[in-house]
C-alpha cells in the first residue's frame, strides 16, 4: 500500500513539473490593437474594475484587477477613445468594468476560455450610465500556440480579454457624448 501511494506521488510530481507552474496573465497581451473607432470623444474617463482575481501559481492563469485595469486603460490611450484615462473622481466619465464570468478548463489539447464582463459608462455625477453591456468573448488555442497546457491556458484567457475589451471600446467608439 506504502509504495501504492509513494508511485501516485511520484507521477503527480511528474505531471506538476512537465506542466510548469500558472503565470498571471500580461496586460500587454490584453490591450487592444489600434481600432477603427466611429468617434474619438473630447471628454475624460476614469477606470474602475472589479471582478479579478490574483493568479496562484499551482493552479491556473487568472485576471487579476490590476492587469485588467492596466490593459484598459492602455487601449483608450492607444486608440484616443477620450481625451485622457484619469483617477476615479475626476474623469467626466467613470468606465466601470466586472468581470462576471471567467470559465476556464482543466485540461486539454485545444484549450477553450470564455470570458463575460459587464461594462457601465456612467457621467460625473449621475447615477444611471449612459451605456451598460455585458459582452461575453470566447478563446480557443491548440497545441500548437503552446504546448505547456498552463502558457496556453494564459494565452487563452489574454486573447478572450482582449476581444472583449475591444469590443467594448468599440461601441463605446460609436455613442454619442456630451
Amino acid at each position: 500500500m506504502k509504495h501504492n501511494h509513494l508511485f501516485l506521488s511520484l507521477i503527480v510530481a511528474a505531471m506538476l513539473g512537465f506542466a510548469g507552474c500558472a503565470s498571471p496573465t500580461q496586460p500587454t497581451a490584453m490591450t487592444a490593437d489600434t481600432l477603427q473607432l466611429g468617434k474619438h470623444h473630447s471628454q475624460t474617463t476614469a477606470v474602475q474594475v472589479g471582478g479579478g482575481q490574483p493568479t496562484n501559481p499551482a493552479w491556473m492563469s487568472s485576471i487579476s484587477n490590476e492587469d485588467l485595469l492596466s490593459a484598459i486603460k492602455d487601449s483608450i490611450t492607444k486608440n484616443t477613445l477620450f481625451s485622457a484615462v484619469v483617477t476615479i473622481g475626476s474623469g467626466d466619465y467613470t468606465l466601470n468594468a466586472t468581470i462576471v464570468n471567467l470559465k476556464q478548463p482543466m485540461m486539454g489539447f485545444d484549450l477553450t476560455v470564455d470570458l463575460e464582463i459587464l461594462w457601465t459608462l456612467t457621467p460625473k455625477g449621475a447615477t444611471k450610465p449612459v451605456w451598460e453591456k455585458s459582452i461575453q468573448t470566447r478563446a480557443t488555442k491548440g497545441v500548437g500556440e503552446a504546448f505547456a497546457a498552463v502558457k496556453r491556458l494564459r494565452l487563452t484567457t489574454e486573447a478572450a480579454a482582449k476581444d472583449n475589451i475591444t469590443k467594448a471600446l468599440t461601441q463605446i467608439g460609436e455613442l454619442d457624448l456630451k
